[in-house]
């Protein structure tokens, strides 16, 4: 069966299915410039965590951080959406709030989280699982200041604070517009999923949402995406919240 959901942007596609050490901010480079420039003793004395921490990222052929699609149960699996956070960027396999999730709840999960997308990035992957039938869906809404844009063969190019430059915000219209462009996408994955949306949250943007806000309480090895103890802290909180 081929499955169309949009294009990963994992820096790892190319050489999927695997598992990977490193994946998008958190890279080797990066990794090197934030730690190494220190010696093991004077990383302890500053007390940098993460420093020396070993992550796996296990991709399946499509560059997703789950199972191999054909092997997913998709009417009685729930599907977490979102940005790199729920990818989980800087955490291992087994620290993703899905992963905790599957465990805690005894219930397939399937982590279909990309880094650097927007909301309506979710929006094309929730009408691929509506075909599905999936059991339903967790989102997490990305922030506001992202724009996802659409291209032949299921390929997207992402924008956001990484490559944002005032210019292309102007022509996009300024903020207020990226806010209305995240609220209008919003309420539309929400007619598109209808009773399957079973939890929506964000870590960065909720003011203009009828979401919860889930500030993040650590950070991972790239220090700056969520860490496991905020992926764990997320998996409680929805636990709760989840009726099934």
């Amino acid at each position: 069966m081929k499955y169309n959901f949009l294009k990963s942007t994992s820096h790892n596609l190319l050489e999927c299915p695997g598992v990977f050490d490193w994946d998008g901010m958190d890279s080797k480079r990066h990794y090197k410039m934030r730690y190494l420039k220190y010696s093991p003793a004077k990383r302890a004395k500053l007390k940098l965590k993460n420093s020396d921490k070993k992550i796996n990222y296990t991709l399946n052929s499509y560059g997703y951080r789950c199972s191999e699609f054909d092997t997913v149960d998709w009417q009685n699996t729930i599907v977490t959406l979102g940005c790199s956070n729920t990818y989980g960027v800087s955490v291992d396999d087994c620290e993703t709030y899905t992963h905790h999730l599957q465990n805690n709840l005894d219930i397939p999960f399937v982590n279909l989280g990309q880094g650097s997308t927007d909301i309506w990035f979710q929006i094309y992957n929730s009408i691929e699982l509506m075909k599905l039938n999936v059991r339903g869906v967790v989102l997490q809404v990305p922030s506001t200041e992202r724009l996802t844009t659409f291209h032949s063969n299921n390929e997207t190019k992402n924008y956001g604070a990484w490559n944002m430059e005032k210019k292309f915000l102007k022509v996009w219209g300024g903020e207020q517009n990226l806010i209305q462009w995240n609220l209008f996408g919003y309420d539309y994955i929400r007619k598109i999923l209808g009773d399957k949306l079973l939890y929506s949250f964000s870590f960065t943007t909720a003011n203009h949402l009828p979401i919860d806000l889930i500030p993040q309480c650590d950070k991972g090895r790239d220090d700056s995406h969520p860490g496991p103890k905020s992926h764990k802290m997320i998996a409680e909180k929805i636990e709760k919240e989840l009726v099934l």
